[in-house]
């Protein structure tokens, strides 16, 4: 029987051209079954003598693009494909449009996720859309809106609330937290840090161009707070930082979250902590020049979120032209004018 039911959901079975045809209908209802049998059959009969391109449905795609992908996050790309499945489960890949984009935006936006976050998910529809285009079951690729995004958050703890959110964490936690603070790493650079990464003697860091977001090799030298870290932790494993062995997958865990929530400390997440060390630099007299080369950034406009941190230390600058002309005051010579009297 072309037509079966198994555990009340409707499949279908057949063969065509020599090859078994088996597929779920996901109906419930013989009669829409009986309608996606012969719709299946018709594009089938359309490929093979009409020579019709087939139709590849958003599943088909998703599937190939979890098969191939490489990327070092996929594990977040695979989260967020999870979560659009019902979505798009019955979608045909030109079905996926600028609406359909549209739409997962509102949702998100309902669900209060930042516009980041939601870019995140558009981009992930993309690179799914690009690999079936690649595979030319597609002949375009359609356009979205990105959410715009204020990339200038410069949100930072004082060193005091640094010190107590450091006292409450787990002390593996606290560890990552305070050598963020000391080299500025982000947050994957210290999660998968790994001792072959490190000369103890030279006291230096490498984070090579695989592994860096600018994609160029980065040396960083280590201070004593950050080589203090390093002692404490044990060589047993190539990773340097882990939690019974392995390697976190994430810093923002349960004890990450209810730590910040003991010590009153709101909206602030972990990459947060490279803008902190970023902000004591600023505070403290680190040049803008100096400090995008200890953070690697390729773009000074990057840095420059951080240079009204530096106010109170120019301020000392600013008084110099006052300086200057009090200097000039004292000096001044009186001058005589020599002439006929009127």
């Amino acid at each position: 029987m072309a037509v079966f039911k198994r555990n009340g959901i409707y499949y279908i079975r057949f063969k065509f051209q020599g090859r078994i045809i088996y597929k779920s209908t996901k109906q419930s209802s013989r009669k829409l079954a009986l309608e996606l049998e012969a719709k299946v059959k018709k594009e089938l009969w359309d490929q093979v003598y009409l020579g019709k391109s087939p139709e590849y449905y958003w599943v088909d795609a998703a599937t190939l693009y979890i098969k191939e992908t490489t990327k070092k996050t996929r594990f977040d790309d695979f989260a967020i494909l999870e979560w659009l499945l019902p979505h798009f489960q019955d979608l045909t890949l030109r079905q996926v449009d600028f609406n359909k984009a549209e739409e997962i935006k509102r949702l998100k936006l309902a669900e209060g996720v930042r516009a980041s976050t939601i870019n995140k998910y558009l981009q992930v529809i993309q690179r799914v859309l690009k690999k079936a285009f690649q595979k030319g079951w597609i002949n375009g690729l359609p356009s979205f809106e990105m959410c715009s995004v204020n990339n200038a958050r410069t949100r930072w703890l004082t060193f005091e609330e640094a010190e107590k959110l450091s006292s409450i964490l787990p002390s593996y936690l606290a560890d990552m937290m305070n050598f963020t603070l000391a080299t500025g790493l982000r947050e994957s650079n210290v999660r998968l840090l790994r001792w072959s990464q490190i000369d103890i003697k030279q006291r230096t860091l490498l984070i090579d161009k695989d592994n860096a977001k600018n994609k160029r090799n980065l040396m960083l030298p280590l201070n004593q707070s950050a080589m203090t870290i390093l002692s404490r932790q044990e060589a047993v494993n190539e990773y340097v930082f882990n939690h019974r062995g392995k390697p976190l997958y994430r810093c923002q865990t349960t004890s990450w979250k209810k730590a910040l929530k003991e010590c009153g400390i709101s909206n602030f997440r972990w990459h947060d902590l490279r803008h902190t060390w970023a902000s004591w630099h600023i505070q403290n007299g680190t040049p803008l020049h100096e400090l995008q080369a200890l953070g690697g950034w390729s773009d000074i406009g990057m840095v420059l979120r951080y240079a009204h941190l530096a106010t109170d230390n120019l301020k000392s600058a600013a008084e110099r032209l006052d300086e200057v002309k009090r200097g000039a005051k004292r000096v001044q010579p009186k001058l005589k004018i020599v002439g006929k009297k009127a």
